[in-house]
């Protein structure tokens, strides 16, 4: 049969290209790399293969007793829902039954946890760490779908006109749009007027209180996404930002450009401690030192596990690793709070579902007069997207 002939070809394919991919790294480089030294594939060859590697990540490589042949054919008719028979044939191991076709993914996973020395927790790391605040039963079949792509207006009086140009579009009470990731924003000509920016994180920005508050620190900015939705919530605040690469910096700094004259920048490293920071414009320098904000914002570095549903090639990630950014979250927070102001506001937020990241960690700051205002998570399992946790830390 040629579409079997084809598909066999697939998975050699895909075999070849996960083998180029460092753990731990972005796996879209090493795809679109292998892609590009392989100008044969059409379209759906490219679909195909990608389809292949990516349901190896989400599912196929729990599998560690198959060799990486059988994860692969077994993940792809576990994740594909349009599985053609003879496709089931082609795992070998042991026969999957006829009605296999006609299961939802939860009867096949169930089927494999009876038939295997397999459970479904095993696809994602430490899986026992993981808060009780997240509803694991909900939470683990989240793994198994790419979220929406989530976005926002960058002035909502453009709203309807977005919407217009947009098919299939999920709209969130807190303004966030979804759209299927794949979906080509450029060509609907509303790159101009939208942010990306995950719903999880829309909704911990849009609920913050910014009554009285004019200096803001967002003091690990990346890319600028937060200070963004700051920006435009409202005229009244001017924002300082750093992070400790300069190459990041140096995005955040075009991505922000349309608010340049409330805007000023530095690289700074908070592993260790700082007495002053002086940031930059390209109107004007301004030195701060402590106490010298009403808000501090602290996107910290995390684990990230909870964007492995976006980004499953990271869930490789060793409990060793986490340890290390518990102890640069608590090193960061506490190098960040002196330039507090009394009554000001630290905002404590990660993309991570482990406990020892969040709630555990605010629990061993040692901050003078910290209060804990309110924490929690912005479940993604709940609205298609990623997972948040924040806590909002007063100074008294």
């Amino acid at each position: 049969m040629k579409e079997q002939h084809f598909f066999n070809r697939h998975v050699d394919f895909a075999l070849t290209c996960l083998s180029g991919h460092e753990q731990g790294k972005p796996f879209h480089p090493t795809l679109h790399a292998y892609f590009k030294s392989n100008r044969q594939f059409g379209s759906r060859d490219r679909r195909t293969i990608k389809n292949l590697c990516y349901n190896w990540f989400r599912l196929g490589y729990s599998f560690s007793a198959l060799d990486k042949k059988d994860q692969l054919l077994l993940a792809h008719v576990c994740l594909t829902t349009d599985t053609p028979e003879w496709m089931t044939i082609l795992f070998g191991p042991f026969v999957l039954p006829p009605s296999w076709l006609t299961w939802e993914l939860s009867e096949r996973l169930a089927f494999l946890e009876k038939t295997m020395d397999w459970k479904l927790g095993l696809v994602f790391p430490d899986i026992e760490q993981v808060s009780s605040q997240v509803d694991v039963d909900q939470f683990i079949p989240h793994l198994f779908k790419q979220p929406l792509v989530w976005f926002r207006c960058k002035n909502e009086n453009e709203f309807d006109a977005v919407c217009a140009k947009l098919s299939d579009l999920s709209i969130k009470p807190n303004g966030a749009r979804g759209i299927q990731a794949g979906h080509l924003l450029e060509s609907s000509g509303v790159s101009k007027q939208i942010e990306i920016q995950d719903y999880s994180s829309q909704e911990v920005f849009k609920t913050l209180n910014l009554e009285g508050v004019q200096s803001v620190w967002d003091c690990c900015c990346a890319s600028g996404g937060k200070s963004l939705i700051l920006l435009d919530r409202t005229k009244s605040i001017n924002i300082c930002a750093s992070d400790s690469r300069k190459s990041i910096l140096s995005n955040f700094i075009k991505r922000t450009g349309r608010h340049r004259y409330r805007v000023w920048s530095a690289v700074v490293n908070l592993s260790n401690s700082v007495s002053k920071i002086k940031f930059e414009s390209k109107q004007s320098t301004v030195e701060i030192t402590p106490p010298g904000f009403d808000l501090v914002v602290a996107d910290l570095p995390c684990s990230g596990s909870g964007t492995w549903n976006r980004n499953p090639e990271f869930k490789s990630l060793q409990s060793s690793s986490v340890q290390n950014y518990i102890a640069l979250q608590k090193q960061i927070v506490q190098s960040a709070w002196p330039f507090v102001k009394k009554g000001g506001r630290l905002l404590y937020t990660t993309c991570s579902v482990y406990k020892a990241e969040n709630e555990d960690n605010v629990k061993t700051l040692d901050l003078d007069g910290m209060e804990v205002l309110r924490q929690g998570y912005v479940h993604g399992y709940a609205h298609n997207s990623d997972s948040t946790f924040f806590a909002e830390l007063k100074k008294i």
